[in-house]
């Protein structure tokens, strides 16, 4: 459990070089992201609030490593609320921005979810439509689609063996 004054260290830190930002208008994801030079903060931020630290340089400055918190989703949601009155006005318009267009999104995918036809126009119908589930990518297909791209991968496969 963290103590009042943790989270008084985060609110403090994070209004000096925090981030509060959500993906895109379609994609709900929120998420709070510190950037520095010295790993020690950065790490502390993970300890006490879970997240990711990513590690990466830029080619404008030669020979400095830095290091990104970020907590994303839910998460980052539930992290604005708490410290939202401790920040500086300038801070609280940002959580609010990212707070009510998280409340107003779709959520992951949900963009995807609300097409009721392909980028062809055929219908995402149930005899229309597989539900892949399987490997790194899940999602639907249209069948249609999917049918006439093993046509067309068919015929260039032929072409290729008889020389055409």
């Amino acid at each position: 459990m963290i103590d009042i004054k943790q989270i008084f260290w985060i609110a403090g830190f994070l209004e000096g070089e925090g981030s509060f930002t959500g993906r895109t208008p379609k994609n709900r994801c929120a998420i709070v992201s510190a950037t520095q030079v010295q790993l020690e903060p950065i790490s502390r931020l993970q300890s006490l609030l879970g997240g990711k630290i990513r590690t990466f340089s830029r080619k404008e400055v030669i020979g400095n490593i830095y290091h990104r918190w970020e907590l994303f989703a839910s998460s980052a949601i539930g992290l604005m609320f708490t410290i939202y009155q401790l920040m500086s006005p300038k801070r609280q318009s940002q959580i609010l921005k990212v707070i009510n267009g998280w409340k107003a999104g779709l959520g992951q995918g949900g963009y995807n979810r609300i097409k009721t036809h392909c980028p062809k126009r055929h219908p995402y119908s149930p005899e229309n439509t597989y539900i892949n589930q399987n490997g790194k990518y899940k999602g639907r297909n249209c069948l249609i689609c999917q049918r006439e791209k093993g046509k067309n991968y068919m015929r260039r496969k032929r072409a290729l063996v008889l020389g055409e």
